[in-house]
């Protein structure tokens, strides 16, 4: 017996919460929250806020990796114009070492090749995940909807949530197929964020920031479950499919690749999120309560739950 269960709902292949990073060589070691005000003045002169960096006519580009180390492989976090668009390392495929003898310019061309590169192996995944389905769709293997009594005494499957499977209409048959056949993936995509500065007792500093990004997600928006050549349940979701994640920026972080200088934060205990630099003394620091364009002791859920409703009239507007 042949059994399926599929759900292609918010898809992107990230966390929604990210914890990052190992100790690193020439890490800070004391935190942002034990640095009295005047000596977080003095470790930042020169240093230009997060907020005002990502500002940049051109493309800034992060890298969220294990550790600065040249063998690792970074994920590319690219932002411009107010937007962020994330590339997971493996379609990226380069080492920090090979990305840290590159220009800014070749890794933007790099990060093209991956955006491609992630488009063919979703098509390709989701081919393989949905062929069978599609193919009872079109042979109208599907069984009709029927009442709760009526299912439980034709013995149909039960879900999880112990649930029994009730059918599938022929409206929602001919529109579940019309969906599936017509998905393409949208991704990698230009992604909306805010900046959220937690500050201290005082409340006129900061011990660290939250990177907060929304955008939209993958799914079809139809969940499937077929069995034994015979699909029993297609719901279709109403909702636009929408990704979200979290990067907690803290203790300060930066070290060498080569001849490259990173600068930025540890985001947990297994991950940095750093940027190139000329050098540490002309790196990035936290925002300030004061600073442009930036939220200041917001509730985080709250705040992604507001980014959620934009991209969500973006996504119905379109």
């Amino acid at each position: 017996m042949k059994k399926m269960v599929k759900m292609l709902g918010l898809v992107m292949g990230m966390s929604l919460m990210l914890c990052a990073c190992g100790n690193s060589e020439g890490e800070v070691a004391k935190t942002e929250k034990d640095t009295p005000k005047a000596e977080k003045e003095t470790e930042n002169k020169g240093q230009v806020p997060l907020s005002e960096f990502l500002r940049n006519e051109e493309p800034v580009i992060f890298y969220k990796v294990k550790a600065i180390d040249k063998e690792e492989q970074p994920d590319l976090y690219i932002f411009k114009d107010g937007k962020v668009t994330e590339i997971e390392g493996k379609y990226v495929d380069r080492t920090f070492g090979e990305l840290s003898n590159m220009s800014d310019e070749e890794i933007l061309e790099v990060a093209e090749e991956a955006k491609k590169s992630y488009r063919e192996k979703r098509i390709r995944l989701f081919e393989e995940q949905w062929a069978h389905d599609i193919e009872l769709l079109e042979q109208g293997k599907y069984a009709p909807r029927v009442s709760e009594e009526e299912a439980i005494e034709q013995k149909r499957p039960w879900s999880e949530s112990d649930e029994v499977f009730l059918g599938v209409t022929d409206e929602d048959a001919k529109r579940g197929l019309e969906i599936l056949k017509e998905w393409q993936p949208k991704g990698p995509v230009e992604n909306t964020y805010a900046l959220n500065v937690i500050t201290d007792s005082s409340g006129n500093s900061a011990v660290s920031e939250k990177l907060i990004i929304v955008g939209e997600g993958e799914g079809s928006g139809v969940s499937t479950y077929s069995e034994s050549d015979m699909l029993y349940s297609l719901e279709i979701s109403e909702e636009p499919s929408v990704y979200c994640e979290r990067i907690s920026l803290e203790n300060k972080s930066f070290g060498l690749v080569y001849d490259s200088f990173y600068s930025g934060w540890k985001c947990g205990k297994k991950t940095v999120f750093v940027t190139r630099v000329e050098s540490e003394v002309n790196g990035i620091c936290l925002d300030t309560p004061k600073s442009k364009g930036v939220e200041v002791d917001k509730n985080n859920s709250e705040l992604e739950e507001k980014l959620k409703k934009e991209v969500c009239e973006e996504i119905n507007n379109k």
